[in-house]
């Protein structure tokens, strides 16, 4: 049971703080569909990564920061390796990297 009470809590989206950890759900119907294309690898990569709030900009706009961007979409981000992103995007957040990869897991084996 406590394993489900922190799923719940990540599933609260808006009481997010700084310093927590955010896995993002963009739309890809804003991509061209391509595997090679630019925007694709840009959402494929935000959507499969976790990110950590640095700042929040307005009550439903975050920054976000990432580790290990790649080259390729680095220029999509600021110099900290940062982007502006809505709440509306944010997929699951909590106050560990570990509980947001093991919602990851869960929902990778429908758990």
């Amino acid at each position: 049971m406590k394993h489900l009470k922190n799923f719940e809590y990540m599933h609260r989206v808006g009481d997010i703080k700084i310093g927590e950890y955010v896995l993002l759900d963009i739309d890809y119907k804003y991509a061209d569909n391509k595997p090679e294309s630019i925007k694709m690898k840009f959402f494929m990569f935000t959507n499969n990564n976790i990110g950590r709030v640095t700042q929040i900009l307005e009550k439903t706009v975050y920054t976000i920061q990432y580790e290990n961007v790649p080259s390729i979409i680095g220029y999509i981000f600021d110099i900290n390796n940062a982007i502006d992103r809505h709440i509306s995007e944010i997929k699951y957040h909590a106050k560990t990297k570990e509980e947001v990869e093991a919602m990851i897991a869960s929902e990778k084996y429908n758990l």
